[in-house]
């Protein structure tokens, strides 16, 4: 697999221009139009996730806010066909670190792995893309600050079924993050349905930048603080 990514601080301007090949360049306003949409397809789920869990309106979208410096990606992918003697996983199974993906596709090849099942190959399930429409994921984030209310599924992929596998697999992706400095607390706001971690002493406070710094630490040592703390954060120590 390949794939490209673009910083949403680079395209809104919130930074000094990053370096880029002509081809995107001249296609500038293109993207913007893009990331202008998916921004506002992640403020509406938001609207209704607020909603769900009882939180006042804008508490999701606060922690994110487009003018502020965040991780925010646009990422553009791209599978090759494999032979039909060796097709194997492109991207290993994971779990978004951010708040929200929006995945664009018309092949498949996405799977998930359905709650409860073990990782086996027999148990992962294809996501089929459907046209006009475009896939919704919750990222590590959006789990931490409901305290697990909220779920980061296991996901990956493979080559695509049947005949779509002798096709080269295109795909673009928003994945919307925190901004920097937002706080990972859980949001266990009076008359939510979050509710206070039981044992308040081990919540720490870092900001997203601190999070995802030492969630990635974690990780590379085989540990995953999204799954086991469900908003408590990442320890400091």
């Amino acid at each position: 697999m390949e794939w490209y990514v673009l910083s949403q601080d680079d395209i809104l301007g919130n930074i000094t221009p990053l370096p880029k090949p002509s081809t995107l360049e001249s296609n500038h306003n293109t993207l913007k139009s893009y990331l202008q949409s998916s921004l506002a397809i992640v403020s509406l789920l938001c609207e209704h996730l607020d909603a769900h869990l009882r939180l006042p309106s804008g508490t999701l979208s606060s922690r994110q806010r487009p003018t502020h410096g965040s991780g925010s990606i646009i990422r553009m992918l791209k599978y090759a066909p494999q032979p039909v003697s060796d097709r194997r996983t492109s991207l290993f199974g994971h779990t978004d670190i951010g708040t929200v993906t929006l995945l664009f596709n018309v092949l498949g090849g996405l799977q998930i792995l359905p709650p409860g099942c073990e990782n086996k190959e027999e148990n992962w399930k294809y996501v089929k893309p459907e046209p006009g429409c475009a896939i919704v994921n919750l990222g590590d984030t959006m789990r931490e600050w409901t305290g697990g209310i909220l779920k980061s599924n296991l996901h990956r992929v493979t080559y695509a079924p049947g005949e779509q596998g002798s096709c080269t697999r295109y795909s673009v992706a928003y994945l919307a993050r925190p901004e920097g400095g937002a706080s990972m607390k859980r949001l266990a706001l009076k008359g939510s349905l979050i509710e206070t971690a039981e044992d308040e002493g081990e919540e720490v406070e870092v900001t997203a930048d601190e999070w995802v710094f030492k969630k990635s630490v974690l990780a590379h040592l085989g540990d995953d603080p999204a799954r086991g703390r469900d908003g408590r954060a990442v320890r400091g120590e």
